[in-house]
């Protein structure tokens, strides 16, 4: 039996911009590249929920449920840069969202984990909207002293208007998405 490891995602547009950004953190934060594992551009994306591997008849009622999701297209503004655990001790960096997309970004999470119920596992921490940069290979670094040392400032807008079901595929040089199917937003 093959399985498919699947989860949803909250699409942006403004790639482009995000990978400006995440260069410009790279270089203030004067940080040695081999120390680090750099999001790919095409993987900028807000995780909704991590499914996990699905077998194909479970993966047809995911696409039959997920296609019948509705929700409110929004533009919104990306407004920090933080990361897990925490931020003066971050392995992975990430950028969040102003306060209203990040309420608004929670409801969709809620819904589709709602609309999903059968197939989404419970989540085990709290849900934080936000896109990761990178992730720190070894050691860690403290984003806060960085983020005021350089008087860091986002300026980015973007929208979102489509959430996808992803296929995952892991391969050593890292993780390939690829989009199974998409849902417009009203």
């Amino acid at each position: 039996m093959s399985l498919t490891r699947v989860f949803v995602s909250a699409e942006i547009t403004a790639k482009e911009e995000l990978l400006k950004e995440q260069h410009e953190l790279v270089k203030r934060a004067q940080m040695n590249m081999p120390k680090i594992k750099v999001v790919d551009q095409e993987n900028f994306h807000f995780t909704i929920v991590f499914i996990g591997e699905v077998d194909s008849s479970s993966l047809e009622q995911i696409i039959s449920d997920l296609s019948k999701f509705k929700f409110k297209s929004f533009d919104f503004n990306f407004s920090k840069i933080s990361g897990f655990p925490d931020s003066k001790n971050a392995k992975i960096v990430w950028i969040g969202v102003d306060k209203e997309a990040d309420r608004k970004i929670f409801e969709i999470q809620q819904s589709v984990v709602q609309e999903l119920s059968a197939f989404a596992p419970k989540e085990k921490n709290t849900f934080v909207p936000h896109i990761t940069l990178f992730r720190i290979k070894s050691g860690a670094v403290n984003l806060e002293s960085i983020m005021e040392k350089n008087r860091f400032q986002i300026n980015i807008q973007d929208r979102i208007n489509e959430i996808a079901l992803k296929k995952s595929v892991l391969t050593p040089s890292g993780p390939k998405y690829s989009n199974i199917i998409t849902v417009k937003g009203v």
